[in-house]
């Protein structure tokens, strides 16, 4: 049962990992573009 629950956690936080450095590049880009 732990081990279905830690494969579902993994993709999940991969998933908020990858969101959180996606908006993370968009804020950069969009500050960037502001600044200009």
């Amino acid at each position: 049962n732990s081990v279905i629950g830690i494969r579902y956690f993994i993709p999940v936080h991969n998933l908020f990992n990858v969101l959180y450095k996606g908006t993370q590049t968009v804020t950069d880009v969009f500050s960037l573009f502001y600044s200009k």
